[in-house]
């Protein structure tokens, strides 16, 4: 085959958190027996009137989907108090970033976010011949707005934000965001990321949604991969300046979209109580897991989502330990792992092997010798 591009052949494949089955297979598990909290994903499958409106249109499949989105982009809009007009939709918002890259990115520009944010950042950077400029979070894993803002350079094309911040699940209040927006002026494109926006419940907390409808270089992105469910199904949008939007569409492919995905979102949205009982519930495990790894003295970081970024033993990297009891995890480095809010059962399944994993190792560290103490 052809050589790939320069810096595409330095990029390493997504890596995606680690199917059931496959943890299974080779662990020699039951599926059924398997809990995954690796992926930020919904542990409660779609609402049953979605599940029945994707059959209901499952019929329909021999044809093209809707590539102007009329149908979902009105009960979106109606959901949002947002005109319909302002909304562009994709395969997943993942798919809207790469867009937004290739779009105002190419050879000679750059783009800047933070550092541990979003892999895709660097992904779409670099498929789009932009330099990834990377901004350290502050120690306490905070966004670093002046960072952020200070790293712009007049190449900078776009600044991705994602608010709140997966892997740290911190954020950026209001207030500041707002500043972050008015001191990058028009210079750049400023996509906030707002993936995990349903299960904020932080008082000082709001979506940039009326700054990018004022402002033609700001996008809002959401997903309906996470309390809605619909990860399998991948179908996310963004919230922009009508023209803006057109603007960026020059670089998606059509038919991103699928009919399935567009009429589960139409029926999800109807739904606003069954999505106030996921967030109730999302919160009441999430200050669970918080008070549970406070009372082991667990380095974590206060999250507004639905993952807990924690360390549970520092200098040791223990995801290997968890998958061989059946519970997958995301590793983030040498010892950080991230953990999604799953069930209560899920959860009791969790704090079980992570006790057993800390006790197992403790007795290890404790039992090996001390090789260097004659040396």
């Amino acid at each position: 085959m052809p050589s790939l591009r320069a810096g595409v052949d330095r990029l390493p494949p997504y890596v995606a958190g680690r199917p059931i089955e496959e943890v299974a297979d080779e662990f020699g598990f039951d599926p059924r027996s398997v809990v995954k909290l690796a992926s930020n994903e919904s542990p409660l499958p779609p609402f049953p009137e979605v599940v029945e409106a994707i059959a209901a249109h499952a019929g329909t499949l021999n044809r093209y989907p809707d590539n102007g989105w009329h149908e979902v982009a009105r009960a979106v809009g109606e959901w949002l108090d947002v005109d319909e007009k302002n909304l562009m939709f994709a395969g997943g918002s993942s798919e809207l970033l790469r867009v937004f890259a290739l779009a105002v990115g190419g050879a000679g520009t750059s783009a800047v976010y933070a550092w541990p944010s979003f892999i895709i950042y660097r992904l779409a950077s670099v498929l789009a011949e932009s330099e990834p400029i990377e901004v350290p979070l502050t120690a306490d894993h905070q966004l670093d707005p002046d960072a952020l803002v200070e790293a712009i350079r007049s190449d900078t094309t776009v600044l991705y934000l994602c608010n709140p911040n997966n892997p740290t699940g911190s954020y950026l209040g209001s207030a500041r965001m707002k500043e972050v927006i008015d001191r990058v002026g028009d210079s750049a494109l400023v996509v906030i990321d707002e993936a995990y926006f349903d299960y904020v419940t932080a008082s000082d907390y709001a979506s940039a949604i009326p700054e990018a409808l004022a402002r033609p270089n700001v996008v809002v992105t959401r997903t309906f991969s996470k309390v809605f469910g619909l990860a399998g199904l991948r179908v996310g949008f963004a919230i922009g300046q009508e023209k803006t939007l057109l603007e960026l569409r020059r670089a998606q492919a059509p038919f991103t979209v699928s009919t399935l995905a567009m009429a589960a979102a139409i029926e999800a949205v109807r739904h606003p109580h069954r999505i106030r009982e996921r967030v109730e519930a999302n919160e009441t495990g999430r200050q669970r897991l918080a008070r549970e790894l406070s009372m082991r003295q667990i380095e974590y970081v206060p999250s507004q989502t639905n993952f807990i970024f924690f360390r549970p033993i520092p200098g040791v990297n223990l995801e290997e330990n968890f998958l061989r009891r059946g519970v997958i995890v995301r590793p983030f480095g040498e010892d950080w792992l991230r953990v999604t809010i799953g069930t209560p059962e899920e959860m009791n399944r969790f704090l079980s092997e992570l006790d057993e994993i800390r006790q197992q190792t403790s007795d290890i560290r404790h039992e090996t010798p001390n090789l260097t103490s004659d040396i």
